[in-house]
């Protein structure tokens, strides 16, 4: 299992992955380090910039609704 895409709202994903001249961020986190890579590959491919939290155990709870401490954080990376 991957987590991944579902700690944006869904009108911020609708939008454009490079925004302001910069990259959105998106958490892409697993426990399996081959299944991570290939959701990550498609993050890539979408324009995101996929940023691996760690495990699921410990970054799920930062990416879940409600409460996580990333969720629905809006991150770009500029240069």
């Amino acid at each position: 299992m991957v987590k991944d895409f579902n700690h944006l709202f869904a009108a911020l994903l609708a939008t454009d992955p490079r925004t302001k001249g910069g990259q959105r961020l998106l958490f892409v986190a697993a426990d399996d380090p081959p299944a991570k890579a290939q959701v990550a590959g498609l993050a890539g491919q979408l324009s995101y910039l996929p940023v691996d939290p760690g495990g699921l155990a410990k970054s799920g709870r930062l990416t879940q609704f409600p409460g996580g401490a990333l969720t629905a954080m809006n991150l770009v990376k500029f240069g």
